[in-house]
């Protein structure tokens, strides 16, 4: 059975609609979860959310996009738990309006600070404590649009194909330490957000929170280094 129990987690990102699904399965596997925001509002609807499974759930008011919040964020998380066994960065979140030559500098600017600025600060500010922590473990959510441009969605596409990027050179320097740095590259998720049902092929937060789980356990610690595409669930086999 998988557990988690005595180990501490930091997921951005965990008051989203994929990081929801991140926080429960963490929570439900025994660890310890601190989730950052910058609106209480988020946090306290989490915590609503999860219900019974917010045992463990601890929230801090703070902006994983700033340096002096983020250290706030990482210190009171050491000040807590004592030790972090892992970070998760689900930052960010989807913008398509405009073709990339009519982009206003506003939204350009906006995008690359919350889905490329925002998880290097997050990563900047995290990896040293994990790097002092045997098995501990770095894993950022990414999507499809970083591998393929989508129409009228190039900053966010931009800015997520530089932060998978990012990913692998952290991957890259962390070879050789006992830190496994991992990317989940996502198709679309169904989350509390989604309008309508989506489609059925379509994975859910909490299949997406599952294997983040199983990928920080113990279970997972042969996998580092890895991009692992989760696009759409396997079709069904036919008799």
């Amino acid at each position: 059975m998988l557990t988690l129990a005595g180990r501490s987690f930091v997921v951005a990102g965990g008051a989203g609609g994929v990081g929801e699904g991140v926080v429960r399965a963490l929570l439900r596997a025994g660890a310890r979860v601190i989730v950052p925001s910058r609106e209480r509002a988020r946090l306290d609807a989490l915590r609503a959310l999860l219900g019974r499974d917010a045992d463990g759930l601890h929230t801090v008011e703070a902006d994983v996009g700033d340096f002096s919040s983020c250290a706030r964020l990482r210190d009171e998380a050491l000040r807590a738990h004592g030790t972090i066994a892992g970070a998760v960065s689900a930052i960010g979140g989807w913008w398509q309006g405009a073709r990339l030559t009519r982009v206003s500098s506003e939204d350009w600017e906006r995008v690359l600070r919350n889905n490329l600025h925002a998880p290097w600060v997050f990563a900047r500010t995290f990896l040293e404590p994990l790097h002092a922590t045997e098995g501990a473990t770095y894993t950022l959510l990414s999507g499809t649009a970083a591998l393929e441009p989508v129409v009228d969605a190039g900053p966010s596409s931009i800015a997520g194909a530089a932060t998978l990027m990012m990913a692998r050179a952290l991957a890259a320097e962390a070879k050789g330490t006992h830190l496994r740095v991992n990317t989940l590259v996502l198709g679309p998720v169904r989350t509390r957000n989604t309008r309508g049902p989506g489609m059925p092929e379509w994975l859910t937060a909490d299949e997406v929170g599952a294997y983040v789980a199983h990928l920080v356990s113990d279970q997972g610690r042969m996998v580092s280094g890895a991009v692992v595409h989760m696009v759409d669930r396997p079709a069904p086999v036919r008799p």
